[in-house]
């Protein structure tokens, strides 16, 4: 139980529900995308995908 709340509150990207990480992302989302940005739903990205946008702390 100890490692499980560690886990939770360092962040641990292993430990987080998908819908943990899209919650993160879009947290850390602050602009709707420039000028040939392409724009997709957090709910269409793939895991790895989800796995490369997750913020690190």
């Amino acid at each position: 139980m100890r490692a499980a709340i560690i886990a939770h509150e360092t962040g641990a990207a292993d430990s987080m529900t998908r819908e943990e990480k899209l919650e993160a992302i879009w947290n850390a989302t602050h602009a709707a995308g420039g000028e040939g940005a392409v724009l997709k739903l957090l709910e269409d990205l793939s895991d790895d995908e989800v796995d490369r946008l997750l913020p690190t702390r």
